[in-house]
């Protein structure tokens, strides 16, 4: 694929200009050209500018900016970040918007989660939601690229180990804080594709042998313990105090 440097919005990795039109449920990435067309690009390039700005360890990562027009699968609200284990491939996070409301894509469980960030940030709860939840988000995948660079790349410890190595370590560890959930090393997508095929009496006995009554309170429990994990809980602090940071930025005014 062909790429274009964006010097304005800061190492944004933009392809040529696509002519086909595309399928509502095709994932297409944004041109340079169409950052800041809406409310949602606008906030996402102006946090982008703020991160780089504002944090070092950004200074070489690429964003790619993906879209597709509808989303049905909860699994892809959110961003992610690749760490290339080659040295000359640059790190980058990868950010998935829509036309959907990212908060109608959430089950109860998630919206519980983004009143308490809400909280902690000191906003009412329909204030973290629309583009300003897309740019938590954002930031919460910035948040796991800083940790990468300042705690594993720029570790002292690991100083002349190659990148690829560095990133066995970062994968060992988040492994390990999977073995940390309530279900161990059980995802969302995980237990959606389990659910897709179990009969009830599955269920059932999957719920008994966790001690859960209810799918429910196994989402809830899971969802916490995800929270708590060490890698998740410092890329939710990171966005939380960005936003804090940047909140005049982002035209916010603290709830009271």
């Amino acid at each position: 694929m062909f790429y274009m440097d964006n010097e304005i919005k800061g190492n944004v990795l933009a392809p040529l200009k696509q002519e086909k039109r595309v399928d509502e449920n095709e994932i297409v990435e944004l041109g340079a050209d169409e950052l800041g067309k809406n409310e949602q690009t606008k906030q996402i390039s102006l946090a982008w500018e703020l991160l780089v700005d504002q944090m070092p360890e950004l200074k070489d990562v690429k964003l790619r900016i993906l879209k597709k027009r509808q989303i049905k699968d909860v699994r892809f609200t959110r961003g992610t970040y690749i760490f290339p284990v080659k040295e000359e491939d640059p790190l980058e996070i990868q950010l998935l918007l829509s036309n959907d409301d990212v908060l109608d894509l959430m089950d109860e469980e998630e919206r519980a989660v983004v009143r308490q960030h809400a909280k902690k940030i000191g906003l009412k709860d329909e204030q973290l939601e629309g583009a300003l939840l897309r740019v938590f988000i954002f930031a919460h995948e910035a948040g796991h690229v800083v940790d990468f660079v300042k705690n594993y790349l720029n570790n002292f410890d690991y100083q002349g180990m190659a990148r690829s190595e560095v990133v066995e370590i970062w994968r060992e560890e988040y492994r390990a804080n999977m073995n940390m959930l309530a279900v161990p090393n059980m995802t969302r997508p995980k237990f959606e594709a389990f659910l897709a095929a179990a009969t009830e009496v599955e269920v059932d006995e999957f719920l008994d042998n966790y001690g859960f009554d209810s799918i429910k309170e196994f989402k809830m429990e899971q969802q916490k313990s995800y929270r708590q994990l060490p890698h998740e809980s410092y890329a939710d602090d990171f966005a939380i105090k960005f936003i804090k940071k940047n909140a005049a930025k982002f035209g916010l005014v603290f709830a009271e």
